[in-house]
C-alpha cells in the first residue's frame, strides 16, 4: 500500500523542535551551567520516551534538570551519588522557592 504525503491528515512530524527557547542569562531556571538545557526540553524528552514508573538514567547530572523532569513526570531517576545530592537540592529548591545553600 502506497501513502502520499499530500493525502495524509495532520501535520508532518519533523525532527526540529524550534518551539523551545534557550535559557537566557536572566531566566529564573538558569543555574550557571554552560550546557544546561531548558526544563521544557527535558520534559518533552522524558514524557515522550518513557512511561510512568520507568527509570531515567542521567549519568552526568550537571545541574539536575533531568532529575527534576523525571520527578515531574513520575519517573525514577538514576545518577551518580554526587549528582544525586545536587538533583535532590534542585528538586527541593524548585518546589519550595528557597534559595540555594552551599553545603
Amino acid at each position: 500500500m502506497k501513502r502520499y504525503l499530500d493525502e495524509s491528515r495532520g501535520a508532518t512530524p519533523t525532527d526540529l523542535w524550534d518551539d523551545l527557547k534557550p535559557i537566557n542569562r536572566n531566566a529564573k531556571e538558569r543555574l550557571g551551567y554552560p550546557t544546561q538545557k531548558p526544563i521544557a526540553l527535558l520534559n518533552r524528552i522524558v514524557s515522550t520516551s518513557s512511561k510512568e514508573g520507568n527509570l531515567v538514567l542521567d549519568p552526568f547530572c550537571g545541574c539536575g534538570t533531568a532529575a527534576e523532569s523525571s520527578v515531574n513526570w513520575n519517573r525514577r531517576c538514576s545518577q551518580s551519588s554526587r549528582a544525586d545530592a545536587m538533583a535532590s537540592a534542585r528538586i527541593l529548591w524548585n518546589r519550595t522557592g528557597y534559595t540555594w545553600i552551599a553545603v
